[in-house]
């Protein structure tokens, strides 16, 4: 008798444990999905912006447990995110996820729910991809000196390929200037024709619990051809900005980026002719308190780049060569205004660390940090910007005068002088009464 009874005890020990188990599996929360901007949007599997989440409620449920992962099995290495406590049948995600695809999905999400009685099975899982749903495509009207695309929804930034340069720059607008194309050659050779192509970046915010790339990016676009005509010469005048939409002198609209700016000419208010040009940003209609300066180019169109200027030449000899390459990324030398202000190009406010504040996939030489390129919201009552563009002129340095030590013949090497203090490599020197030549190097008095 006394071992009949042990077993009964045992045996009802059994159904106790087991019965919570059977109703929480069949209370697990349903119906989890995810969407873009409504819970009851049609179900999709594909977002290009971090989508949130949904579920049905669980009846009793004081809680809801949430994750998010690489791994349809939910393993601990691929946890992008989780969290607990949620006390409504929906989550949004607090970071940013990068493009990514998988067969069938790249990331999975699912949920379950804390009752009175214990905590439910997980849901059945949700697959989803993140990807772009576009490719970048040019806009009309066109400007000359000018490129503009269609933006992809989810991306922040483009990479710009021009493909005759040879070169690529990250920036968060949909619009480049062809800068290189006419910086110190502005006739068709290099004008007439620019070829070029363009991807989609995603830069992501808030960390990953597996520390997932923070940079994706779409494919490049196919090549596409900007044709600009012959360059425009006479008065230097300001004609429109452009974004989604165009201000003009008939037209006064909001921007809701930092808009290019298009300008023809290249005569001055002193019927002085030049190949240099600066945009410059003021919040007055004076034109007195400037809030951005752009970068010296020669092309009619300016729009401003994070990855900084044109790298322009401080001798003749420099720009005689620039004259027959494109020119490359670098440092404007020094500048000042008429009354002889030094300024420099906001192109050259580099701001702290790379533009997604993590790691962007790139090799650490290719990574660029962003300059501060965009203007303030000035939607107060009647806010608005003004802007210019004024000529820059190159001015020849100071004249330096010093005498030939020994004598020195027509065609000579080199010469001694009795003082080379301030001459350098690419200085242009007057020997005698009209032998012209340029400085190659410099060594003590020995030029």
């Amino acid at each position: 008798m006394m071992a009949c009874a042990r077993l009964a005890v045992a045996f009802l020990a059994a159904l106790a444990v087991a019965a919570p188990a059977r109703e929480a599996l069949a209370a697990r929360p349903t119906n989890l999905h995810a969407f873009a901007l409504r819970a009851d949007e049609p179900v999709v599997h594909t977002f290009s912006r971090t989508p949130s989440f949904a579920w049905n409620p669980v009846p009793g449920a004081k809680a809801y447990q949430f994750e998010l992962s690489t791994s349809r099995t939910f393993s601990d290495s691929g946890t992008v995110w989780s969290a607990k406590g949620l006390t409504t049948p929906a989550v949004s995600v607090p970071i940013s996820l990068p493009w990514m695809t998988g067969n069938p999905y790249s990331l999975y999400a699912h949920v379950r729910a804390s009752t009175r009685k214990g905590v439910t099975a997980w849901s059945a899982p949700f697959g989803f991809n993140m990807r772009w749903t576009a490719v970048p495509a040019p806009l009309t009207p066109a400007y000359p000196g000018l490129l503009r695309w269609s933006t992809v929804p989810g991306a922040n930034a483009y990479m710009v390929w021009l493909v005759d340069a040879g070169k690529w720059f990250t920036t968060r607008s949909n619009m480049a200037d062809e800068r290189e194309y006419y910086t110190f050659h502005q006739g068709a050779p290099f004008t007439s024709a620019v070829h070029w192509r363009v991807r989609p970046v995603r830069w992501l915010y808030g960390a990953s619990a597996n520390g997932i790339p923070s940079v994706s990016y779409g494919p490049w676009s196919p090549l596409y051809t900007s044709v600009n005509p012959p360059f425009s010469t006479g008065p230097l005048k300001a004609l429109a900005t452009v974004s989604k939409v165009v201000s003009d002198a008939t037209h006064t609209n909001t921007h809701e980026v930092m808009p290019g700016f298009v300008y023809q000419g290249n005569t001055s208010i002193w019927n002085t002719k030049d190949e240099l040009y600066r945009v410059e940003v003021f919040t007055d209609e004076d034109c007195l308190n400037a809030v951005f300066r752009g970068a010296i180019t020669g092309a009619p169109a300016y729009v401003p780049r994070p990855t900084g200027p044109l790298g322009l030449p401080t001798d003749i000899s420099g720009v005689a060569a620039d004259r027959t390459v494109f020119l490359t990324d670098g440092q404007e030398p020094d500048s000042f205004t008429f009354e002889h202000i030094k300024v420099k190009t906001n192109e050259m406010d580099v701001a702290a660390g790379p533009p997604s504040g993590g790691q962007t996939g790139l090799l650490p030489g290719q990574v660029v940090q962003g300059a501060k390129v965009d203007l303030w919201d000035s939607n107060w009552a009647g806010g608005r910007y003004y802007w210019t563009v004024m000529p820059v002129n190159m001015v020849r340095a100071a004249d330096l005068s010093t005498t030939l030590t020994a004598a020195a013949l027509s065609g000579d090497a080199t010469i001694t002088v009795a003082n080379a203090t301030g001459l350098v490599a690419g200085d242009t020197l007057k020997v005698g009464a009209s032998e012209i030549v340029v400085v190659q190097s410099v060594a003590g008095n020995v030029i």
